[in-house]
């Protein structure tokens, strides 16, 4: 049978037909596939943690993952300008708490975080100025992120950064102040724990109440800071206290370079003893323009200047016989029995020992100063792991309640004013250029030389 065109036009037709209903039926299917609900993609397989004991699971915080990674101290150190010497101390000893706390106690407990945190300091020069201080101490907070602060060395410095302690809300120790000014203003935040100034020359005077003759005139000058004049006030009122004659008392300007005018007229009020309330760079000059215009006098103290390790290297001879005020010092002895109260916190160590610890860190003997820094941030450390926690108020009363004993002495603040009461000062008299102990009798190292010899004697 022959394919004739009318046979093509049949098949044709056949094929359009057929490729319609095919696309039909196609576009059909999909309209049925689209109205049913899509099945989810199967999961990938999920590996499972490994099986948690459920007494330690019980015991690990919830507020752990969600803790700070370290504790942060700032410190606006004054590392140049008059408080240079002693700033400088005061970081040492800080750096020296930092180092012993984050290697042998592998930081500092805290209860709610289930862990212990290192310790961080953040510090900067603050130049013995008031404005950069302040500025410093701000930043430390808002910038840095610090919990807790050390304020500035000085009593002044501290005094002004105190309100921006309190507007912070952010506990702050005076680890370098003792003015009582501080703790009469009512601040919640900051923390005294060293002797105020009150009471710097209490052992001083109580000495002089055993030696014979007793001493019977005083005088006392000292320079115009809140520090220096809370000494001076504490010293005049406890002399009185002991029947003592203040025949002088007087101040000079904070940035005094020639004291030779006010020694002058304390000299021609012819007093047994001299008390000259200073730092160490204007007691310094005092002790030399005294030696310069040979004021005879049976006892010469100048505060803690004097018990400034560098008081001698500046002075020479002219150190000799005199008389400080000091926290505490290397050489002083320690029960050893105290090592065994229940009190006792931070290491086990004498005095000697711990200044031999500090001097192999940073090459020098250390003095009070960074003796009360370690101190201070030893308390800090107990007063956190009692809370449990790094919140504020928490820490804050658990400072309030601490009663410690380290190698420094006592911590024991007022609840309500946070003044230290617990410390007891020691007296200190440079004999043969070497710094010793005369009072109070538990620490002394050595006997007074009373009364010093005349300057034509020596």
């Amino acid at each position: 049978m022959s394919f004739t065109t009318q046979n093509y036009r049949l098949l044709r037709r056949s094929w359009v037909l057929l490729g319609f209903m095919g696309i039909c039926l196609l576009v059909g299917a999909l309209l049925v596939a689209c109205a049913q609900p899509v099945a989810p993609p199967a999961a990938p397989a999920k590996e499972q943690p490994a099986e948690q004991p459920a007494e330690e699971a019980a015991q690990k915080p919830a507020a752990e993952e969600a803790g700070p990674e370290a504790i942060v101290i700032g410190y606006p150190a004054s590392l140049t300008g008059r408080f240079e010497q002693l700033g400088k101390a005061g970081l040492n000893g800080l750096q020296l708490f930092e180092e012993w706390v984050n290697t042998e106690e592998g930081g500092i407990e805290v209860k709610s975080l289930g862990r212990k945190l290192p310790v961080k300091i953040v510090f900067a020069d603050d130049k013995s100025e008031k404005e950069t201080a302040q500025r410093l101490f701000e930043k430390f907070i808002k910038d840095d992120g610090a919990q807790f602060m050390m304020a500035s060395y000085s009593s002044g410095l501290t005094l002004s950064q105190a309100p921006i302690a309190e507007a912070n809300q952010i506990i702050t120790f005076g680890w370098g102040a003792a003015s009582d000014h501080i703790w009469e203003q009512g601040f919640r935040y900051v923390v005294g724990p060293i002797t105020p100034s009150s009471l710097y020359d209490g052992s001083i005077l109580d000495l002089l109440t055993t030696l014979e003759p007793r001493p019977q005139r005083l005088a006392v000058i000292y320079k115009d800071n809140p520090f220096t004049t809370a000494i001076a006030e504490g010293t005049t009122a406890r002399a009185e206290e002991l029947g003592f004659e203040v025949v002088f008392s007087d101040k000079y300007p904070e940035d005094a370079t020639d004291l030779s005018p006010i020694l002058l007229r304390a000299k021609e009020a012819e007093p047994d003893v001299l008390f000259v309330e200073s730092h160490f760079q204007d007691g310094a000059l005092a002790a030399k323009q005294v030696a310069e215009m040979q004021f005879d006098v049976a006892m010469a103290a100048y505060g803690s200047a004097s018990a400034t390790t560098a008081w001698a290297e500046q002075l020479g001879d002219a150190a000799e016989y005199t008389v400080g005020a000091s926290q505490w010092e290397p050489n002083m002895p320690i029960d050893p029995a105290l090592f065994d109260d229940p009190r006792w916190y931070g290491p086990k160590l004498s005095p000697a020992e711990w200044a031999e610890w500090f001097e192999g860190k940073f090459d020098y003997t250390p003095d009070f100063r960074a003796m009360q820094m370690f101190a201070t941030a030893l308390s800090l450390k107990a007063a956190i792991e009692d809370a449990g926690t790094l919140e504020t108020e928490a820490v804050l009363e658990s400072i309030k309640k601490l009663d410690l004993i380290t190698t420094f002495g006592r911590f024991k603040v007022d609840p309500e004013t946070l003044k230290q009461i617990g410390h007891q000062m020691v007296a200190i008299q440079w004999q043969g250029g070497k710094k010793e102990v005369i009072a109070p009798p538990a620490f002394k190292t050595a006997d007074v030389i009373y009364p010093a010899p005349a300057w034509s004697e020596r």
